[in-house]
Order: C-alpha cells, then structure tokens, then sequence
C-alpha cells in the first residue's frame, strides 16, 4: 500500500517538473494549485494506512525498518524530484540569492538595498531583475544571510545551491524526527505525517522558501529540551531563533519545566548568541531592523480572526490588538493548563496561525514538522486548504478573493469543532 502510494505521489510530482517553466509564471501557478491539491490524494491514503497500521499486531521489527526506509527514500526523492523546478507562486528565493550575493562581495544587505547604486555593478538579467521591493533593505536575520551566502557559494545565481542546502537541512531533520519520535513512544514511520505532506515539497522545494533551514533546529532544541539538555537546547534554539522568528513563540514551553536560575541562563545564552549574530551588521546608515519592523508592522495577508477583527472595528491596528490579545490569553491558558509541553507547543503553534495578521503557506511548516505529535484534523485540513491562498497572486493584479479566505478557513473551523467533540468524548470515556 506504501510502496504504491509513493509511487503515485512521485508521478504527480515528475508531472509537475514536465511541466514546470523557468518563462512562464503564470503557467507553474496553474500547475501548483492543481498538483499540489492531487498530491494529497495519494499522501491521505498513506496517513491513513500508518494510523491503522498502528493498531495492526503484525508489526515485527524488521517490517517497521522496511516501512520506515520506504517512507524516507520516498520522501527524500520527491525533494529531489522537484530541485530542477522553478517558482510557482512566490519569487522571494530572488531576494534570497541577491542578498547572498552582496554578502559574498562584501556588502551588508543591512544597509544597502538593491537599488543602491554601489551595488550597480552586481546587478544582472538573472536575479536582480526579479528582485521584489528594491529600495528596501534586508528583512532576514543573520542566520538567514549565512544560509543565502552558502546557497550563492554552492550554486551561484541559479536556485540549485539554495535548495542544496535545504535538502541537507531536510535530512537533518528527518533524523531528529526518528528520534524525537522514539523519544515520545510513537512509531517512527509517523515520519510520513511530515515527510510526504505536499506542503513542505512545493513551498521549500519550488518555491525555495526560508523557513525549512531552521525547522531543524527547532525540533533538535525541542528534542534536547525533552533529554533535559538545556544548554544544548538553548543554542540551537538560537540558531533557528537566527533564521527564522518564528522560533520564538516555542521559547516559553522550552523552559517551563527549569528552575528560575536555569530559565535566566537559558534565555540568556540564547539572547547573547542572537546579539553576537547581529554584531557584524550593524552600520551608521540604517537599523538592523528596519525593515523586519514594518513588514511586521504593515503587512498582512490571509489572515482568519484577524480578517474578521477588521470587518468588525474598521480599523487595522485595533485588529491587530485584538487578536494579539487573544493569542496571549490563549497561549497562558496552554502554558499553564497543558501537561504535554510538546503538544502544547504544537497547539500554540496552531492559534498564531488563526490569530495570525499574515498566513503565507510556508509559514505552516512549523506546524507541519510539529503535527506527528498533535494530529488535529483541522490541522491536515488547513495543510490542505491554505491552497486556496494561492489564488492571489494567480491573478494579474494582487487581490485577495474574500470567497477562497471563507471557504479556507470555514474548513478548518468545522474540523476544528470536529476534534473538540472528540476530545471532549475521549476525557468523558
């Protein structure tokens, strides 16, 4: 059944690299949300069967160890299979190598944007041209840029040396999955949940988003936080913090179970490695954080409460107060009434995604690599409807169609009424 699944994953998966264009944008758009919509066929069937193969009593050693290398090879060819694609939906991997580029020559994507004219002379047809808001500076952390330098090192201006490194990273991750699963008394070929979930193949595998460079090492800090390695813990909670901040919302269940001295330590480490970081890019002309602060400031986009919070109060900023507010009285109510700090991370994870001001797709990859442990329905469902998003930038001028935001998330409230029913019937038992 796992062998036959994979195998009609994979041809979905070559079809879409037959087809795909490095000319015709328009055209891989079409073909992500159609293929991405039938790679879930396949990867259902198979989530299906690991869940029931749980229950089975045939389970010997050795037919797990099969089960297992099935699900990794396979998963590690459908990565391979897509490398040679190129974008879909999002053009961001252009800014990502440009940025790797000025830092390989000595600049600082800090405080120079791409339409400074010391950088005229690295400008070019191949990445420059496709580079999005051009008299900004760098929104990316330090540990990002270290990612664009290797990629630009690997594969010069072609996406190759990016998604080089992202398999790496996926490898890595695929081990600490194993063994963090382990860890939880869960079968290791619950690997699967991750592994062969459309989501991360077409955002981090077309698309070359950021995100999966630190994935693995958000799951290793909370893999060593669960060995009661702290230390450990807190440095690579640094690294991913480095990348991507979306690390950050995990920070107060990593160190909920230590002592207050411990606590201090941990955030300590992890804050002075963060400043380190940032150090070699400080400059005169601009703040560091310049441009991070008014992405986060400004932008939105596929937003669910917070859509609704602005139709209500005509007002974005007390929209975003609002669902502020909620997600920290949300997240206090989890830090403190959850007894699994792992399943309390994953449904934390859950609720910045509907309080959430802007939901891109690849931003669900933390809660993707988190859903082994936590196996909401609604979760699968948004995995799986977040695809209507990518109707917007199908279209010829950006405009989010309120129809795809409503049945989107109607799907993912329904099945989240779903689970609590069955939560509530499984605490009554």
């Amino acid at each position: 059944m796992i062998l036959l699944q994979g195998l009609l994953a994979e041809g979905l998966y070559i079809a879409y690299l037959l087809l795909d264009s490095s000319f015709a944008f328009k055209s891989n758009m079409q073909n992500h949300i159609t293929l991405y919509a039938l790679a879930f066929l396949p990867y259902l069937v198979a989530y299906h069967y690991i869940r029931k193969y749980r229950k089975s009593a045939n389970q010997t050693h050795e037919a797990r160890s099969i089960l297992l290398t099935g699900i990794v090879v396979f998963g590690l060819l459908f990565r391979i299979t897509l490398l040679p694609t190129h974008r879909s939906t999002s053009d961001d991997y252009y800014r990502y190598l440009w940025e790797g580029k000025v830092l390989m020559h000595g600049h600082n994507p800090y405080a120079m944007s791409p339409n400074d004219t010391s950088l005229s002379y690295l400008r070019d047809s191949t990445i420059w041209n496709h580079v999005t808001f051009k008299n900004y500076t760098s929104n990316y952390q330090p540990g990002g840029q270290v990612v664009f330098a290797m990629a630009y090192a690997i594969g010069g201006e072609s996406m190759y040396g990016l998604k080089i490194v992202y398999l790496l990273c996926d490898a890595l991750l695929f081990l600490v999955l194993i063994r963090l699963l382990r860890k939880r008394n869960l079968p290791d070929y619950y690997l699967l949940i991750y592994a062969w979930l459309p989501l991360p193949l077409f955002e981090y595998y077309v698309n070359a988003h950021l995100d999966i460079a630190a994935l693995p090492f958000f799951v290793l800090a909370i893999l060593f936080a669960a060995e009661n390695k702290y230390w450990r813990s807190a440095v690579v909670f640094s690294v991913s913090l480095l990348i991507k901040s979306y690390a950050i919302f995990a920070l107060p269940f990593l160190i909920k179970r230590l002592s207050l001295k411990q606590k201090f330590g941990y955030v300590a480490l992890a804050a002075t490695l963060a400043v380190l970081a940032y150090l070699p890019f400080l400059n005169e002309q601009r703040s560091v954080l310049e441009t991070l602060t008014k992405y986060l400031r400004n932008w939105e986009f596929n937003g669910s409460v917070y859509k609704l919070a602005v139709l209500v109060f005509q007002d974005s900023m007390r929209a975003r107060l609002v669902c502020t507010s909620l997600f920290i009285v949300l997240g206090i109510v989890i830090f403190f009434k959850g007894k699994d700090f792992l399943k309390s991370i994953y449904w934390t994870y859950f609720l910045v995604i509907i309080f959430g001001t802007t939901v891109y797709p690849w931003y669900l990859g933390w809660l993707a690599v988190l859903h082994p442990f936590g196996e909401l329905t609604a979760v699968t469902s948004l995995f799986f409807a977040i695809n209507l998003s990518n109707f917007t930038p199908f279209g010829d001028v950006w405009v989010e169609h309120e129809w795809a935001i409503i049945l989107e998330y109607l799907t993912v409230f329904c099945f989240l009424a779903y689970d609590g029913w069955q939560i509530y019937k499984k605490r009554n038992k």
